[in-house]
């Protein structure tokens, strides 16, 4: 499972760096956006709510621009792509709390520091995930003009 997982993320990066790129600065606009609802949330709320209300807004923008900026497409959202997305959501989400929880056991004390850490794992699931079920019909088919 792993080696396919590390095989399908290398054929990613070589064959899809501008998607990537796209990737990361979607990454950078909805972080931004989630951290800074954490930021407020957390003086009122407590730390996994303010996490977990942050980032179901910042999901719903994320899958806006994914959709239509990094993965192009140009059709209409079909119930079994916001199923998919909504699945990928949600697996993203646990990886978010298992990775902040952690971080504030171990790590800090700082709910901002603890969400960071969650980022690089929870991006590189995302992705994958997005890449390889949400958006793959937005992937040329072999042997067609793209």
């Amino acid at each position: 499972m792993i080696r396919q997982l590390t095989k399908a993320l290398e054929s990613v990066l070589l064959e899809h760096s501008a998607r990537l790129f796209r990737f990361g600065c979607v990454g950078v606009v909805v972080f931004g956006l989630d951290s800074s609802l954490v930021y407020v949330l957390g003086k009122k709320l407590p730390p996994i709510v303010a996490v977990s209300i942050a980032y179901f807004l910042a999901v719903c923008l994320h899958f806006c621009l994914s959709r239509w900026w990094v993965f192009g497409s140009k059709t209409a959202c079909t119930l079994k792509e916001v199923l998919s997305y909504a699945m990928t959501a949600t697996l993203c989400w646990c990886c978010t709390v298992l990775c902040v929880q952690a971080a504030l056991a171990w790590l800090t004390d700082n709910l901002l520091l603890a969400k960071m850490a969650a980022v690089v794992p929870t991006m590189a699931l995302g992705f994958c995930l997005m890449r390889l079920v949400v958006f793959q019909q937005s992937r040329p088919v072999e042997g067609t003009l793209s």
